[in-house]
Parts: C-alpha cells; sequence; structure tokens
C-alpha cells in the first residue's frame, strides 16, 4: 500500500514494508525527529466482526491503548490516514530493535536455557498483567513469532506483541482461526474455549521449544491438510502420548523444578494446570502458591511422568564453533577482534580500528560460517546481505538501497554487516560497466570510507577476488584479507571430531587416518561425509565406525577439482605480491601444492 520513503502523514515516513497480513500490512515508520515505529494499518474489509468493540472501534487499538507494562508492546498513536481506497485505521507502536524468539530459534537451533528461563519469566509477568486486571484480558496467542527479543539494552528483553485476537473475559470464548500455529494452541482452544490456562499453556510450549529446539509432542503438520479439524485430530493423538525431552547433548542443566512447572503448564487438562501466569511465575521464581508448591510432588499427569534431570547441549559459539583455523583465529583475535572490543585504548594510541576483512577461497570452505561466528565472537550486531537485497527495477534504486542499509548500521551500531558474493556487487569498473551500475560501485565505496569510527564493521566473502573493483581492496576500506583454503591436516582431523560428536560411534575410528584420506576436501565436503556415514551406519543398525567413514568417502568425490583449487593457490599469490594495492600483505594459510615427492 505504501513504499519505502512515502509520506503517509505530517510527521510519519515508511522506512519499508515489514509483512502483509489476513487483514492489515505493517510497516516500520520514522517521525521527523528520526524516532521509529511500528505501524499496522487495518484493513476493515478483511476483518471479522468478533475483531471489533460493540461500538465499531478496532479491539486491539482499544485494548493497547489502555495497556502499559514492559513486557507489553506499547501504545503510542492511532487513527486515519489516507489511501488510494480511501481513510485506513492504523494503530503505531514502539519499534522493537531486535528479532524474535522464531528467528532466535532458526538462527541458533535452541536458547541457552538461562536465557530462556529468563525470557519465559519476562512473558510470564505481562501475562500477569493481562490476567489480574479487573477486566481479565487472555492474549490468546502467545508463540514464538509473537514473543519480540529487544536488543537495545545490555541484555535481550522479551516483549509480547500481537493483540489481534486478544479478548477481554467478559466477552466470552474465542475461537482460532486459520493460520494459528497448532502448536501453542491447547486442546480446550480447537473447542471454542479459551483464557487465562490457555496463554500458560502457549508459555509452556515456548519454553519447550526454547530449551529442546522443536515444539512439545512435535509432529510434521505439512503432511497433514489444512483444514483445522485433520491438523486438530493429528495432535490430539500425539498429545496422547507421554511427554518426552529430547536427549541432547551434554552441557549445561536445566533445573529439574523448572521442568517440572514447564510439564505442569503443559497439562492438557486445564484442571491440572496452571490456572494463571500467576501461579506459572510463581512456581519458576519458587515462591508459594498451594499449586506452584504441588508441582515437587508431581507424579501422572496428562502430560506424562515428571521429567527426569536433562542437560542441554550447549551451543559452540563464536571460534569455540570453529574447527582447526587456529592461525586464522588468533590473527582475528588480535588484529581485528581486540582492536573492535577495545576502541577507546586504541584510539588513545592512535592505532586505526580495521575497517573491513574480506574472505575469498573455494566454495564450501566456510566464509560465511566464519563470518557468523566472528559476529558472536566479536559481541556485535549481524547483518546478512545478499546481491538480491540490494536489487532494485528503479533508477538510481540499489544506491538508495546502499545508503539505507549503512544509514541503518551506523544507527544501531556496532554492527557487522556481512556481504555474500562481493564480486556481484562491487565489479570492477574497468569491466564496461554500463553507468549504473558504476554509480552504485561508486556509493559503495563512499560508504564503505572509514565506517569503522561509526561503529560499522564489513565482512566480505567471495569466490572471485579476480572479479572486485580494485578501489575495494584499498585501506580504509578492506583492511584485512583472509585466504581461506581446503582445511589443512590438522584441520581435517578437528573437524571430524566436531561433526561426530554425540553420535553413537565405536571404538576404531581413527581420525588422523580420515583426515589423510580427505586432502583436498573442503569444510561442507567433510560434513557431507559424516551425514553419510550416519546413514550407512543407521542403516545397518550399528555404531558409526571406521568402515562406514570411509565407505562414504570412497563413494564420494570431492566437490572442488584440484585443478580448480590450483587456480586459487595462483590467485593468492598475485595478491600478496600486489594485486591489491602493493603494500599490504593478506592474512590466511598458504595452501601448499602437492609435489612429485607428496604423489
Amino acid at each position: 500500500m505504501y513504499q519505502r520513503g512515502e509520506r503517509i502523514s505530517s510527521d510519519l515516513t515508511v522506512q519499508f514494508h515489514i509483512q502483509t497480513g489476513a487483514n492489515a500490512d505493517t510497516y516500520r515508520v520514522r517521525n521527523e525527529e528520526g524516532a521509529l515505529f511500528f505501524m499496522k494499518v487495518f484493513h476493515r474489509d478483511r476483518m471479522d466482526q468478533d475483531e471489533f468493540t460493540g461500538v465499531g472501534l478496532i479491539r486491539e487499538v482499544e485494548m493497547l491503548r489502555v495497556l502499559k507494562h514492559p513486557s507489553i508492546t506499547r501504545f503510542v498513536d492511532s487513527g486515519q490516514i489516507e489511501s488510494e481506497t480511501g481513510p485506513k485505521d492504523f494503530l503505531l507502536t514502539t519499534f522493537i530493535s531486535g528479532e524474535n524468539i522464531q528467528d532466535r530459534l532458526r538462527r541458533e537451533l535452541t536458547i541457552d536455557p538461562a536465557d530462556a528461563r529468563r525470557f519465559l519469566i519476562r512473558l510470564l509477568e505481562g501475562l500477569d498483567y493481562l490476567h489480574g486486571r479487573s477486566g481479565s484480558i487472555s492474549h490468546n496467542e502467545v508463540s514464538n513469532q509473537n514473543v519480540m527479543l529487544d536488543l537495545s539494552g545490555a541484555l535481550p528483553e522479551a516483549v509480547l506483541i500481537d493483540f489481534g485476537h486478544a479478548r477481554y473475559k467478559a466477552e466470552g470464548p474465542w475461537r482460532p482461526k486459520q493460520g494459528h500455529d497448532p502448536y501453542y494452541l491447547a486442546p480446550e482452544c480447537f473447542d471454542g474455549n479459551s483464557g487465562p490456562a490457555a496463554d500458560v499453556f502457549a508459555a509452556g510450549v515456548l519454553y519447550y521449544h526454547m530449551l529442546f529446539g522443536i515444539p512439545p509432542w512435535y509432529l510434521n503438520i505439512s503432511q497433514y491438510q489444512a483444514q483445522r479439524s485433520d491438523i486438530h485430530t493429528a495432535l490430539a493423538k500425539e498429545r496422547s502420548k507421554k511427554l518426552k525431552y529430547p536427549q541432547l547433548q551434554s552441557g549445561l542443566t536445566v533445573d529439574e523444578h523448572d521442568l517440572k512447572a514447564m510439564q505442569m503448564a503443559l497439562s492438557l487438562s486445564p484442571s491440572v494446570r496452571f490456572g494463571t501466569a500467576a501461579e506459572f511465575l510463581s512456581a519458576m521464581k519458587r515462591k508459594g502458591t498451594e499449586r506452584s508448591q504441588g508441582i515437587g510432588k508431581l507424579e501422572q499427569g496428562s502430560a506424562g511422568t515428571p521429567a527426569p534431570k536433562r542437560t542441554v547441549r550447549k551451543l559452540k559459539r563464536g571460534f569455540d564453533a570453529v574447527a582447526g583455523m587456529e592461525e586464522m583465529k588468533q590473527l582475528l583475535l588480535r588484529d581485528v577482534i581486540k582492536a573492535l572490543k577495545e576502541r577507546d585504548g586504541y584510539e588513545a594510541y592512535g592505532i586505526p580500528i580495521p575497517n573491513g576483512l574480506l574472505l575469498y577461497g573455494p566454495p564450501g570452505c566456510g566464509k560465511t560460517f566464519i563470518a557468523e561466528k566472528f559476529a558472536e565472537e566479536a559481541g556485535l550486531n549481524f547483518r546478512f546481505v545478499k546481491p538480491s537485497d540490494l536489487a532494485s527495477i528503479y533508477v538510481h534504486g540499489t544506491q538508495e538501497k546502499i545508503g539505507e542499509l549503512f544509514k541503518e548500521a551506523r544507527e544501531n551500531a556496532p554492527t557487522v554487516l556481512f556481504f555474500d558474493e562481493l564480486d556481484a556487487m562491487l565489479p570492477n569498473r574497468d569491466n564496461n560497466l554500463g553507468h549504473s551500475y558504476a554509480s552504485e560501485v561508486n556509493e559503495f565505496l563512499v560508504q564503505m570510507g572509514n565506517c569503522s569510527k561509526d561503529g560499522v564493521f564489513m565482512i566480505a566473502a567471495t569466490n572471485r577476488p579476480d572479479l572486485i573493483d580494485p578501489a575495494v581492496l584499498r585501506a580504509g576500506r578492506m583492511d584485512k584479507v583472509v585466504f581461506l583454503p581446503p582445511p589443512d591436516m590438522e584441520a581435517r582431523r578437528a573437524m571430524f571430531q566436531l561433526h561426530l560428536e554425540d553420535r553413537p560411534l565405536s571404538s576404531d575410528i581413527d581420525y588422523v587416518a580420515l583426515a589423510a584420506e580427505t586432502d583436498g576436501r573442503v569444510a561442507s565436503d567433510l560434513e557431507f561425509l559424516v551425514n553419510e556415514a550416519a546413514r550407512i551406519a543407521y542403516t545397518e543398525q550399528a555404531p558409526i565406525g571406521q568402515a562406514q567413514l570411509l565407505q562414504a568417502i570412497k563413494q564420494n568425490r570431492p566437490s572442488v577439482s584440484a585443478a580448480e583449487l590450483d587456480k586459487y593457490v595462483e590467485m593468492k599469490k598475485r595478491l600478496e605480491s600486489g594485486g591489491t594495492d602493493g603494500h599490504r600483505k593478506p592474512i590466511g594459510f598458504v595452501a601448499k601444492a602437492k609435489s612429485k615427492q607428496d604423489e
């Protein structure tokens, strides 16, 4: 409905469109003072009657107008704005700088138990505020999509958003609609019954989902038809089984008391479950209602037997997740991350802060993975940018997107911008580029120049550094150039150990022999080989052993040929001998070509 840069009122300009929903469009907007807001523009003709109050006002707007709690998105303004089809109702709330829990889980699979517990308690405090009001409110759509993580403070904080299906207790029961995540719906919701106990169930699902990476009673819903009755039947059958707690890798312990509280929240019967968020919150905080204290005596409930004490896999973060490559990691820690973390000290000594890092090498050597782990190690915000993100059908549209990208990165500094396939974004201007392409490269170079002074650090990846405009590799833009060759012998050994962790293994695995057998394989090849060996072992119903691994190696060719690797060795020599700006030596590893004796 509204385009980027369009002024939609005397004080609001669209930054970008976020999402088109069943009955509303959402946008990020900015006022004249530069403050950011979340705007929801409603389509009344698509809304159901039960989404309005008795006098025709939009219930979500009127409800948020009176709600004030740090765990709940905050009302700013509402009214009407003009559109091509006539006036449209809008709701303006604070813009939460961060991501929702669904996005965090997609990226990290699970959430650290201490963080998950803190997010749950913050959510329950908001639900307690809703449930405890004189006109008790049920949110009715608590899920991993509707809990945002506000990253603007020292620690991420959970914030409940989207009150489109919230109801006052006096308004009677509510029935879920098409599009609701069925995993987060309590059993009684399918029968048209909702209330605080259903919010409690959804909070329990969210806690389980954060800890274990999947919702409780997980099944592949995509195999069922989209009709609600079919999903209901499938879920009801699955939920009749005992609640399982996935046995994950050893690491951080999940407190047994918290697991029992979660189990009570997930009870299929509302009479057994916590009745309100206050009871669940008291249990998590070890405080005293009779119901919360009773979880220690829980034996056999509708959600199954009490959970045994479990340990949750501690996901390796930062460079701990990078097997081998010790020289490269130490160089990045010393020359880049240390400088970013100790900016004041470096500035006091007049030492320039690194501006950018270019990773190049054959496909499959982990350039994107290294960039993500670099951002984790440095503790910075991370923004992934691919060529299509900056493409535009409009003249100068790409230039505008480039400027907006760096502007947002500066506003949310410290930020890591990761550019994938940099050769497609910044091609050499000497290769007869059209005027518009050359202008885009010029805009990029201007924005890149010394952007670290504004708290923006760039990482870029390419398989073809020879196609990049040479000006990119000058000091003050990409200060560090790192060659990522196929892993060496020691790195291959470490990668096999990393990928085989926490799988059923036989005692005959020789990691050194496996590393010797895989010379020239890239990092993605090694992960594929381990997975193939695991499939072979599963078929044989045997632990993974040396025989299965060697069979997988024998049956699968390297994804990058020896001839291609030789080209990268020559490319590295050209860059180090002055192919960049003639005075900076890139850091990285020397990928040794095989000698006659080696062969």
